[in-house]
């Protein structure tokens, strides 16, 4: 069983309140069960700047309003698996989108200076860059728990996520047209640890050019 261990402080009900919660987290993760409530989420649609056709749907960003007890469980999960099984196995070294110390400026310095390096050398480097569609919306669970389970992740988290992973549901209002759909597949834009779920899965393609002549680099746009 994972042990998460929430502090309690403050006064009598808040250490109550923390207690039921703590308690909540508890059986969630010893259940391997995720409740519905906490599955769902409702989504607003963000338009994305510089779109010449706001008819088209890729021209919307989707964020997840989701339960702020369910966003708490996830920054509790997120530290626990940076003490843990990111230390055994960190993350891939020319990964910088979603990280600490990283960002798309350290990308670009380390993307620029192998270009000068092979241009000092009197040699030559091509560019290829790669956008991927929908990145958050398409992950596929499959991905993220192999990466999670190739690092030691325990039976029982992988269970919760499987659960989580694969039966959440969304609903969306605009006037007087509501809409539900159950998803199979995808994390939430705006949920906590779907940063690191994105990073896990894609770790297994950058690997693929390790030692190899090629020089990668993940970055978030």
């Amino acid at each position: 069983m994972l042990e998460l261990l929430v502090s309690l402080c403050g006064h009598s009900y808040q250490q109550q309140q923390l207690h039921w919660l703590g308690f909540l987290y508890r059986a969630s993760l010893a259940l391997e069960y995720v409740p519905e409530g906490w599955r769902h989420s409702k989504v607003i649609f963000i338009p994305k700047m510089g779109k010449v056709d706001y008819a088209n749907a890729r021209a919307w960003r989707p964020i997840s309003l989701m339960s702020f007890q369910f966003k708490t469980l996830e920054s509790l999960i997120l530290c626990h698996l940076e003490d843990t099984v990111l230390k055994t196995k960190g993350l891939h070294k020319d990964q910088h989108a979603f990280r600490k110390g990283r960002s798309t400026e350290t990308a670009l310095s380390d993307t620029v200076d192998y270009l000068e390096s092979a241009v000092f050398r009197d040699g030559f480097a091509v560019a290829v860059f790669l956008d991927i569609e929908g990145a958050f919306d398409n992950l596929l669970p499959e991905g993220v728990l192999d990466s999670l389970m190739e690092r030691g992740t325990s039976r029982e988290l992988l269970n919760w996520f499987t659960r989580y992973l694969s039966t959440r549901k969304v609903s969306a209002d605009y006037k007087e047209v509501s809409a539900s759909r159950r998803l199979v597949r995808g994390t939430p834009q705006g949920g906590v640890i779907s940063p690191l779920l994105w990073n896990l899965a894609f770790d297994e393609l950058l690997e693929l050019f390790d030692g190899s002549a090629v020089k990668v680099c993940g970055l978030r746009r």
